[in-house]
């Protein structure tokens, strides 16, 4: 679907193009998982296919992917336990600027704004991963 997307837009505008694509950590639950024997092995799995759309993007001359992951601070165990694993997996072989966006400070959490909850766990999972921003 993405690349349908970036062929109209390409045909109608010659500025850069940024598409954004769920990530491998955000997809699974937000879908039924009746196959695979955990959570773990499904996002690994879904790594696998955002990387053939990743890739077709790419080719299309994409100036800009960003992989979008909420789940990196909602689901932090998750995020510490596969999570970088997963992005690295699903950008292998993009040469386009890539751009992982942990959406961080919009929701509140108990009452409490969440920009006011700590996340330097955060940053050594991110930093490592094959992007060029995070």
């Amino acid at each position: 679907m993405a690349l349908t997307d970036l062929q109209f837009l390409r045909s109608h505008t010659e500025h850069s193009i940024k598409m954004t694509v769920i990530g491998p950590l955000t997809a699974p639950c937000r879908m039924s998982n009746e196959y695979y024997q955990d959570e773990e092995a499904l996002g690994l799995a879904l790594a696998k296919a955002i990387n053939q759309e990743l890739r077709s993007l790419d080719q299309e001359g994409v100036d800009f992917i960003q992989l979008d992951e909420p789940d990196f601070h909602f689901r932090p165990d998750q995020a510490k336990k596969w999570g970088a694993r997963a992005l690295d997996i699903a950008f292998d072989g993009i040469s386009t600027t890539k751009v992982v966006h942990c959406c961080y400070g919009y929701a509140t959490v108990g009452g409490k704004r969440a920009d006011s909850i700590k996340i330097v766990w955060l940053f050594p999972q991110v930093v490592g991963i094959n992007a060029s921003h995070t």
